[in-house]
């Protein structure tokens, strides 16, 4: 499970409410499935874009781990940046989970680990705000991310709601 949060100005009020939620699924999976891994990434805007020199288009907070106390960690210790207008790079930090793609070399060259083969592949992500589609510099669009997941075996939850995340869970 990879965990990805918008840490954008704009979450300024939903901020702690994401990490509790955040918090609250990835205590859910482990329960449910102990072996299970779990990596932790944030999304903000490409500096260029925003004219802040600390917005990213993706930071891998934590690679994957089996250590569920490593994972809550990495989610309290996110803090908010500026990100610019309301359309973030959520396509390009989708791309760099999926596809270890550094978003025309825009992106920090990290990488969160390798998925297992035999895992079920799913990233949730909490966001207040549209992606942008398409991404300047990459071209992403939500189209092509979407096909990106269903031919690689991903599946993609907006934290939308207990049944959506509930039904996640339940593959995993």
């Amino acid at each position: 499970l990879a965990i990805l949060i918008d840490t954008t100005g704009s979450m300024g009020d939903d901020i702690d409410a994401a990490k509790a939620r955040a918090t609250e699924i990835v205590n859910q999976v482990k329960l449910k499935n102990p072996n299970s891994r779990i990596a932790v990434v944030e999304f903000r805007d490409f500096p260029s874009r925003t004219g802040d020199s600390r917005d990213f288009p993706y930071h891998d907070v934590l690679p994957f781990t089996l250590n569920l106390d490593e994972a809550v960690d990495a989610i309290n210790r996110l803090t908010l940046g500026y990100g610019g207008d309301e359309s973030e790079t959520r396509n390009c930090a989708l791309m760099h989970i999926m596809a270890s793609d550094t978003c025309a070399g825009l992106g920090a060259n990290t990488s969160l680990g390798p998925w297992r083969p035999d895992a079920k592949k799913s990233i949730i992500y909490l966001t207040d705000a549209p992606a942008l589609s398409p991404e300047p510099f990459t071209g992403f669009t939500n189209q092509e991310v979407i096909a990106k997941a269903n031919t690689g075996g991903f599946v993609l939850t907006e934290e939308d709601g207990d049944e959506s995340i509930a039904a996640v869970i339940e593959t995993l």
